[in-house]
């Protein structure tokens, strides 16, 4: 119901950055239930939200640490879920723990130790 409602308020509100950011929030914890081919349709809809609420507010660390766990994710992928998204799309999601990285830092930067979770996923990055 949440996504929904997200929709709807995307569709009057498309100039705000929030609105993108949660609608985005909302497919990632939607995905968690789904199947792979799901999981990788909705992560091309989150990425695409997570942009342009980046777009819209750059200044926001959130939408950086968000679309740093996308990168983080994609460049983590498994074999299984390279050859379903290979075999459903074209082109795969691609990402590197090195855009992770950088997605991670900015947001520490625009907002140094907003978030435990943001310098968690820094040290994998660093490890990794």
């Amino acid at each position: 119901e949440g996504k929904e409602v997200a929709e709807a308020v995307l569709q009057k509100c498309d100039q705000m950055a929030e609105c993108h950011q949660w609608f985005a929030i909302l497919c990632g914890q939607l995905s968690d239930h789904e199947s792979i081919q799901k999981r990788i349709q909705t992560g091309y809809i989150f990425k695409e939200h997570i942009e342009k609420a980046i777009s819209l507010k750059p200044d926001d660390a959130n939408s950086y640490y968000l679309l740093g766990r996308w990168c983080y994710q994609v460049a983590n992928l498994g074999w299984l879920e390279r050859k379903t998204a290979s075999a459903l799309y074209e082109t795969l999601p691609t990402a590197t723990i090195y855009d992770a990285l950088q997605n991670f830092l900015k947001a520490e930067q625009l907002s140094p130790g907003f978030s435990l979770a943001a310098r968690v996923y820094l040290a994998k990055c660093y490890r990794s």
